[in-house]
């Protein structure tokens, strides 16, 4: 009897945790929400960002504002959100670099990226691309590696950072290519893109959002994406498969994520109402204007893709002997 007396007792009270759940989700929101971008205002992030609030405020009918707390490569803000009440009103947009590269500093963080939040979905993605200056001889990958073996190791290529997308990018490259180039860092993109353009470095590795207008406007060559197929936001640029490196993958990607905590049925609500969201014709043109392609995806799958992602960052990162600072 008394075995049969917890038994009910534990069931009632799953029965009234779930009830709980689904409580909450039935009354939330019932105030502003906010959402912490730990990059600049201004940025690829940002846009992203104010584009994903705006239809969330529309669907769900309060207000919800974007808190911009850049600094440390994304780690002051990941910290105030990991620290945040796991309630559904404070919530995180950002990066692979968040969640996928800064696990692998050196030290500790003040956040832990897969025990202190939860994943809702991932809102998009764009292609890195392999760019060079228009006025090389690069007219595709091959030659590129051409120039590059005959140089022996007096060849450089340029990011927008070390450890960043476009850095591991760069590294993976060269293992999978076996050539040697020495890595030129830019605190950013623009002074990356303007030596670029000035001949000043022949290639750089940089996100679709920054590289595809170059490629666009002639200003630059797109030789190709970093990943196995070609991306609707460039169908004229190969993909770097096409070249046979199918081992090559490489994106940049932004997603949204809650505290770890943040009950379940809430969670839900927000990845169905991201996933519908991201499929709005006018958010499609949206984003499309600013070169990152709509994603959207259950907090299941996308928990199953970042263990993925997280894993091959960390391979590229220990077998290249990126110092993350």
């Amino acid at each position: 009897m008394k075995t049969i007396s917890r038994f009910l007792l534990a069931g009632g009270a799953l029965a009234m945790l779930a009830a709980a759940s689904s409580h909450a989700s039935d009354a939330y929101p019932n105030k502003a929400i906010r959402i912490i971008n730990p990059w600049p205002a201004g940025g690829g992030s940002d846009a992203v960002s104010r584009i994903v609030a705006a239809r969330l405020q529309a669907r769900l009918g309060q207000p919800v504002i974007v808190d911009n707390v850049p600094g440390g490569s994304s780690i002051i803000g990941a910290q105030r959100a990991a620290t945040a009440a796991p309630d559904g009103y404070t919530l995180m947009l950002t990066s692979n670099t968040t969640m996928s590269t800064n696990p692998w500093r050196e030290g500790k963080l003040p956040y832990d990226a897969v025990k202190s939040f939860v994943p809702i979905s991932q809102v998009i993605r764009t292609p890195l691309v392999l760019l060079a200056n228009k006025d090389t001889p690069y007219k595709d990958v091959p030659a590129l590696i051409a120039d590059i073996q005959a140089k022996r190791g007096e060849f450089s290529y340029a990011s927008f950072g070390n450890a960043t997308t476009g850095h591991l990018g760069g590294e993976l490259f060269k293992r999978e290519t076996k050539v040697q180039m020495t890595h030129v860092p830019y605190k950013g993109s623009a002074p990356a893109v303007q030596d670029l353009l000035g001949g000043q470095v022949p290639i750089l590795f940089d996100t679709g959002a920054t590289a595809l207008p170059l490629v666009v406007s002639g200003r630059a060559r797109g030789l190709a994406v970093m990943q196995p197929e070609r991306s609707p936001l460039a169908r004229n640029v190969p993909s770097i498969r096409e070249y046979g490196f199918p081992n090559i993958n490489v994106t940049v990607w932004f997603g949204l994520f809650a505290p770890a905590g943040t009950p379940a049925a809430i969670v839900q609500k927000l990845s169905t109402e991201v996933q519908a969201i991201v499929r709005e014709p006018e958010v499609i043109e949206r984003f499309a204007a600013i070169n990152v392609e709509p994603v959207g995806s259950t907090p299941e799958a996308f928990a199953t893709f970042l263990t993925t992602d997280r894993a091959e960052m960390g391979k590229i990162i220990k077998s290249a002997g990126i110092a993350l600072d």
